[in-house]
C-alpha cells in the first residue's frame, strides 16, 4: 500500500465512509479495544452528503452518532468486526492504511484520534 503525495481534492461518499471505517478499526487494534471510540471533525453538509449517499456498505457494521452542533462524529464498531481485522494480517493492513491514509481526507474530515 503507497502512502498518497496529495490530500483527495474531490469528495466521495464511498471513499470517506471507508476512511471512517478503516481509522475506527485501526485506532480500535491499536488500543486493543474493540470498544474505544473515535471522533472525527465533519461539517454538517459533508456528513449529511454521506447519509444522503445510497452506497453505504463501507459503513457495514460502523455505528456513527453525529452532533451537528459541535460537529463531531464519533464511531465505534461491533464487535464482528473487531474480530474480523483482529488476525495479523488484517490488524497490518488497517494499521498501515492508517498510517499511509491519515491525512488523506483532511479537506473534508479530520480524525480527532
Amino acid at each position: 500500500m503507497e502512502k498518497p503525495e496529495n490530500q483527495l481534492e474531490v469528495f466521495s461518499p464511498i471513499l470517506i465512509q471507508n476512511h471512517i471505517k478503516l481509522l475506527t478499526i485501526a485506532n480500535c487494534l491499536a488500543a486493543e479495544d474493540k470498544n474505544a471510540k473515535t471522533v472525527f471533525t465533519m461539517s454538517a453538509d459533508n456528513y449529511e452528503k454521506i447519509e444522503k449517499s445510497e452506497l453505504k456498505t463501507p459503513l457495514i457494521g460502523v455505528i456513527l452518532n453525529y452532533d451537528e452542533k459541535t460537529q463531531k462524529l464519533k464511531v465505534t464498531i461491533e464487535p464482528d468486526v473487531y474480530e474480523t481485522y483482529a488476525n495479523k494480517i488484517m490488524k497490518e493492513v488497517a494499521l498501515q492504511y492508517k498510517e499511509n491514509y491519515f491525512h488523506r481526507y483532511d479537506n473534508f474530515i479530520r480524525c480527532d484520534e
